[in-house]
């Protein structure tokens, strides 16, 4: 009689989930205000080759806008879209105090220096604007 032993189990550290999200995307998201994780964790997962841009995102934005800047992550849908047609959006708190006008030429500056410098692919899948807070 031959003996067969069992194959050890393998885990799936992918899979391994902490507040509902893979541990890998909630480390990614540990950077910003979440509005809807769910819907985050969603495009994040239909869209896995944006999680660096997310990890570098909030260096690069803080060199253009300041440290103190609050980073808010949010899914849109167009209301006359289709909900697959996500977007994805980084919003950089300005606070009241700061000039419009100064606000968006930073927010220029951050294009012509990051955005605009990422992969072809990765261009639009995320998307940063200012709010004011």
């Amino acid at each position: 009689m031959r003996m067969v032993t069992p194959k050890p189990k393998t885990i799936d550290r992918s899979r391994k989930q902490r507040n509902g999200l893979p541990v890998r995307h909630d480390s990614v998201l540990g950077n910003y205000l979440v509005k809807d994780k769910r819907r985050i964790w969603d495009y994040i997962s239909a869209n896995p080759d944006i999680e660096s841009i997310l990890q570098a995102a909030p260096i690069h934005i803080r060199a253009v806008f300041g440290a103190d800047v609050r980073l808010t992550l949010e899914s849109v849908v167009d209301p006359e879209g289709a909900s697959e047609n996500a977007e994805l959006w980084i919003m950089v708190g300005c606070r009241d105090d700061v000039d419009v006008d100064q606000a968006l030429r930073r927010l220029r500056s951050l294009d012509n220096e990051w955005t605009a410098q990422l992969p072809w692919p990765l261009r639009g899948k995320v998307n940063v604007d200012v709010e004011f807070v």
